[in-house]
């Protein structure tokens, strides 16, 4: 599903994503991502473009110096004459709701990072563009055609699961670039986004607090590796929160970071209150190694137990990428890797006996981006955009056209299994991307 003309490589999806808004101020840089996305997944396989030369033309197509609308036009001109016929009225509504996309606005205008910038630590939500809405519209029609189940199932006795895969360090741009068709199955059935946001400091220790518990720095007190001053207590995991309110339940987490689940000294982020909680050291077995104990001791829980919510942690991506200082071939591996990992969970949880009657929901998302020279910690948009992807039966479909951020997760997955959200728990997230 690697489409080589626009490797970050050679295209960066992020310098991209600044330099066309820069060419007209009402282009947003979701809306590009939109658009490469496409291109990416969809745009190869609807127009039969696999040799060299075609794999040039969209590449042609996506380059600074031309318009976004020529790069809409062809990836979706492609899509929607392969899958429907020629629908021009489809273009027609893109260019009537978003007119002047990918015409020049005269002299070059400073870029609006805006949609990067943060009010302290705490993001504010956007409303989408007219240009995402439309291209949203689009790919809704485009899912339709390509029969990829935008018919939800109305079954309400399904029992909700939820499992939840945390992959350490990944930028959404090099994710898109390398080849993980276990990750693109999950799009593909689901929910996602690109430009979701973390917090800052963009470091581990408050990233996977804010996924795990739903808040932000300034609530869960965690602003470093060293999970000083956290606030655990007040605001705990979203496992710790289904074993307070709804013990029944079954709750899995293991991770090969140790601050997530051991410490000799404070609280760790999961607590040892939920079912099961396995604790590897990726120092001591490798990091690639430790991660393929992590899914394996997952896999056993799925098919000899019935977990009801599970967080596996995956670590090798990101200190790979900090040990060779880079996001080249060895990151991209470790990806790939990850993505491998992704498959054997995925089959494990379809492979389950009572799989039909049970409604899994399964997310995954990361902690942080990252720099090409691998650090990470700053407030740039390469070390704080992350993604976000939800998928199953009760997921949406197509890609999220709102603000979303790291601290939906736990919320969202509370939400899949049935729990109110208290609002004395003042959590900061809110379910995203479900449709029941």
């Amino acid at each position: 599903m690697r489409n080589p003309s626009w490797d970050v490589d050679h295209v960066p999806g992020l310098h991209l994503m600044h330099i066309i808004p820069d060419h007209d101020p009402r282009t947003t840089p979701q809306d590009v991502l939109l658009v490469l996305y496409f291109v990416r997944v969809h745009g190869h396989a609807a127009a039969g473009l696999h040799d060299e030369a075609s794999h040039s033309e969209i590449g042609a197509l996506i380059r600074p110096n031309e318009h976004l609308h020529l790069c809409v036009r062809s990836c979706f001109h492609f899509l929607l004459r392969q899958r429907f016929g020629v629908l021009d009225w489809h273009y027609w509504l893109l260019w009537w709701l978003c007119p002047n996309v990918g015409a020049r606005a005269g002299p070059s205008q400073p870029i609006d990072r805006s949609i990067f910038a943060l009010g302290g630590n705490v993001p504010e939500r956007q409303t989408p563009s007219n240009a995402l809405i439309a291209l949203a519209l689009l790919a809704t029609a485009c899912f339709a055609g390509c029969g990829q189940g935008t018919e939800q199932v109305t079954r309400t006795d399904l029992t909700p699961k939820v499992l939840l895969i945390g992959i350490d360090g990944v930028r959404p741009d090099v994710l898109a670039a390398v080849e993980t068709p276990h990750i693109d199955a999950l799009i593909a059935n689901g929910i996602f986004s690109g430009q979701a946001r973390t917090g800052y400091p963009s470091v581990s220790g408050p990233g996977w607090s804010s996924m795990l518990n739903g808040v932000w720095p300034d609530k869960h007190g965690v602003t470093g590796n060293n999970f000083e001053n956290d606030r655990f207590e007040t605001y705990p995991d979203f496992l710790t929160r289904i074993e307070q309110i709804r013990p029944e339940l079954e709750t899995f987490a293991v991770m090969d970071w140790t601050p997530l689940g051991a410490s000799e000294d404070q609280r760790h982020t999961v607590s040892d209150d939920i079912d099961t909680k396995i604790v590897l050291d990726g120092y001591e077995h490798g990091w690639a190694e430790a991660d393929s104990m992590s899914v394996q001791l997952t896999v056993g829980a799925l098919t000899a137990g019935n977990p009801d919510a599970l967080f596996v942690y995956l670590g090798n991506p990101d200190e790979t990428s900090h040990h060779f200082a880079s996001i080249g071939d060895e990151y991209r591996e470790a990806i790939r890797l990850a993505d491998h990992h992704v498959g054997l969970l995925v089959a494990a949880v379809k492979a389950r006996a009572t799989y039909d009657d049970e409604d899994w929901l399964i997310l995954s998302s990361t902690d942080h981006g990252r720099t090409t020279d691998g650090d990470h910690g700053g407030d740039t948009p390469e070390e704080r955009t992350i993604y976000y992807l939800a998928s199953g039966l009760s997921a949406g479909r197509g890609l999220l056209t709102d603000s979303t951020f790291i601290v939906d997760i736990p919320v969202t997955a509370l939400t899949h299994l049935g729990l109110e959200i208290d609002p004395a728990w003042d959590l900061d997230g809110r379910a995203v991307g479900l449709v029941r």
